[in-house]
């Protein structure tokens, strides 16, 4: 008995109607995109979706950005002590939960002022693995001395302060404490300072090596020039000899 008693006759019976089924999203999936070491580790375990591999892919990136970018920044809470300075707060727009995108654009900017002055560009992937963690730590350094100088102005401006230690003949003897973080910002400024000069002297020592390589090949140069004229004196000096033989011999014949 058919399928379909109501077919007509000579023609097939039509198949049911199959609702597409997507194929499982397994390695050959994240082949579409850039593959990085945290995708490919992660399918070893679990298959991924393309928007999952999308955003460790983001992930990945943001990291590659350096540690001051990726996991320096402040968590943005309710009760965060920059609140009275923070653009984001006061129009109600900051990320609970959420790194800052304050502190995240400004280190992320510094990184790229000072690439430019050292000649760098962060996006490229030539730039010299020392320079960026050097870059890196540099914008972490100047981030924790906005934070010094940002609680400064917000919670207690005094630079120092007077306590009373005690008294003497009814006298108050006072003592004065500096203000913890003068002397934070002061060792981070001294820290600044001496990155700034690994990265001078690192670009001076680059330029130094690349000047020698010039002269090097300058001289080698230089010397396979005169090598190449003294061939060329001694082929012409030949020639001449070559025909002031063939005129004796000829006027030798007459």
């Amino acid at each position: 008995m058919p399928d379909n008693p109501f077919a007509l006759p000579g023609r097939p019976a039509r198949e049911p109607r199959r609702e597409p089924q997507l194929p499982a999203v397994r390695a050959e999936t994240a082949l579409v995109q850039p593959v990085n070491e945290l995708v490919e580790e992660v399918l070893i375990h679990r298959d991924l979706n393309p928007e999952q591999i999308e955003k460790l892919t983001a992930w990945v990136e943001r990291q590659d950005l350096g540690l001051s970018v990726a996991s320096g920044p402040l968590l943005c809470r309710e009760g965060c002590p920059h609140r009275d300075v923070c653009p984001l707060y006061k129009d109600n727009l900051h990320p609970l939960n959420k790194d800052c995108p304050i502190e995240a654009s400004l280190m992320l900017r510094w990184k790229k002022k000072w690439a430019r002055s050292l000649g760098m560009t962060l996006s490229d992937d030539e730039n010299d693995a020392f320079d960026l963690k050097m870059l890196d730590d540099l914008a972490s350094m100047s981030m924790l001395k906005r934070r010094a100088m940002v609680e400064m102005a917000t919670e207690n401006p005094e630079i120092a302060e007077k306590v009373v230690g005690g008294y003497v003949d009814d006298m108050p003897i006072e003592k004065v404490y500096l203000n913890p973080r003068v002397q934070l910002i002061e060792r981070l400024a001294k820290l600044e300072l001496k990155i700034y000069a690994e990265l001078l002297a690192t670009r001076k020592a680059k330029f130094q090596v690349a000047g020698r390589i010039d002269d090097l090949s300058k001289r080698q140069a230089d010397m396979a020039r005169k090598m190449r004229e003294v061939r060329e004196r001694e082929a012409d000096l030949a020639a001449e000899q070559a025909d002031t033989i063939d005129a004796d011999f000829q006027v030798k014949e007459d």
